[in-house]
């Protein structure tokens, strides 16, 4: 008998289990942890140690440290060069380059961070074998 309700799926009023709870946390630290590991790199490659430096960045009255990130300035023993070279460090010219095979390393990354965002969605064995076009 077919009474017109719409069935529902019950809603779940309690925590979920420790180990549920885990394995969430464990989820979440490893996209953290690929998407730190992505940013770190991609700010090495458009800031490299050797050529910039970092200046902290004025603390505002009142307040016991800055809440600006650190300034990055050119080092001032760099050749022309090193300065033309550091002026084409763009997120463009990088990710120009990832699309062209010749930064290995960004690829890896993505892939990376992209294993572990796809485990979240119970996609484990998607990327990077499938691709992106599909979804």
């Amino acid at each position: 008998m077919n009474s017109g309700a719409i069935a529902t799926s019950p809603v779940q009023t309690s925590a979920p289990s420790h180990e549920a709870a885990t394995d969430l946390h464990n989820i979440a630290c490893a996209i953290a942890r690929a998407a730190h590991r992505l940013g770190n790199l991609r700010n090495t490659w458009l800031n490299p140690p050797e050529w910039t430096q970092r200046i902290p960045e004025i603390t505002p009255l009142g307040m016991d440290h800055s809440p600006y990130p650190d300034r990055i300035l050119p080092k001032d023993n760099l050749s022309q060069t090193e300065m033309k070279e550091l002026g084409k460090r763009t997120l463009t010219n990088l990710y120009n380059l990832r699309q062209s095979g010749q930064v290995q390393w960004l690829q890896s990354a993505h892939e990376q961070l992209d294993a572990a965002v796809a485990t979240a969605y119970g996609w484990a064995d998607t990327p990077p074998r499938c691709p992106m076009k599909r979804f």
